[in-house]
């Protein structure tokens, strides 16, 4: 599963870029679910902070409350992975875009032209997500992508005979066995003990 994020305050860009979106996406072997917003409001942060797997932002600069670079801030806080591409009707926003270190994929003015450019930065966003480390699992007939930094850890559940892996938000059940994923994980996960494996990037404090 990929997830969209369009933020824009004007109602036609979201829609415009949401049928991109779609055309991108046409071909693709995998889900995906586009995620609209006409403001950084309080459902934003809500929502991005509750998403699991392969986020792409497309974040408008200028709004009426916040500003898109301040959002890109807020989201490199924690999340260094996902794709950001910035979209705006102000070309001199380029120069803040290059001063700050947001690690954006591209920035994109809202002429004449922006469509086709968006769509080129969408298929370079997708592939560049699919190349990431990621678990793929499905949950419910849908296939999601979980990219390694964001499982917590990974335990045998005994009673149903299932591997689950944890992320902050959800759980997925795996028929594969725990053997299996600590082979796969064995560079970047710790074991803690027979049955649980953790990642030590989530780990506070040891007691």
């Amino acid at each position: 599963m990929v997830h969209f994020i369009v933020v824009d305050d004007h109602k036609n860009i979201v829609a415009n870029v949401c049928n991109v979106i779609d055309k991108t996406m046409f071909n693709q072997p995998f889900e995906y679910e586009k995620h609209c917003f006409f403001d950084y409001n309080d459902g934003f942060f809500t929502k991005v902070k509750k998403i699991d797997g392969l986020k792409i932002f497309i974040l408008d600069i200028v709004t009426k409350s916040r500003s898109g670079l301040e959002i890109a801030r807020f989201i490199r806080e924690n999340d260094a992975t996902s794709i950001i591409i910035f979209l705006t009707a102000y070309e001199k926003c380029g120069a803040d875009v290059l001063q700050n270190e947001f690690m954006s994929l591209t920035f994109i003015v809202k002429d004449a032209k922006y469509e086709v450019r968006l769509q080129k930065a969408l298929h370079k966003a997708v592939y560049l997500l699919t190349k990431q480390p990621v678990i793929k699992l499905k949950k419910k007939g849908v296939n999601y992508f979980i990219p390694f930094n964001k499982i917590v850890y990974i335990y045998r559940e005994t009673i149903k005979r299932k591997t689950v892996i944890v992320t902050e938000h959800e759980s997925y059940f795996s028929h594969q066995p725990l053997s299996y994923w600590q082979e796969k994980l064995k560079e970047t996960f710790l074991q803690s003990h027979r049955a649980c494996l953790v990642n030590p990037d989530w780990i506070g404090k040891i007691d």
